[in-house]
């Protein structure tokens, strides 16, 4: 089963114990938010990270224990690798 985590570079990922008052990164996937669907993880990025944050996002696919992006930070704008 695949999940997604989100990495904001110079920060890190999305930590799990994330607050929109209080935003929190990590520098291990181990503790990093999950989230089970695509949809999801875009949702949160788009609603919560980049009003917030106003910076590019990494959108990463964990899958057989292995990282792979779905969608890198390029020249401040998020960039599909599909």
């Amino acid at each position: 089963m695949s999940t997604y985590h989100i990495q904001v570079p110079n920060l890190g990922y999305v930590h799990k114990a994330w607050q929109d008052e209080q935003p929190r990164f990590c520098t291990q996937p181990t503790l990093a938010k999950q989230w089970k669907t695509l949809d999801k993880a875009l949702d949160f990025g788009n609603h919560s990270l980049t009003p917030k944050l106003k910076t590019a996002w990494e959108l990463w696919q964990m899958a057989d224990g292995e990282l792979t992006p779905v969608i890198r930070a390029h020249h401040s704008t998020n960039t599909p690798t599909h």
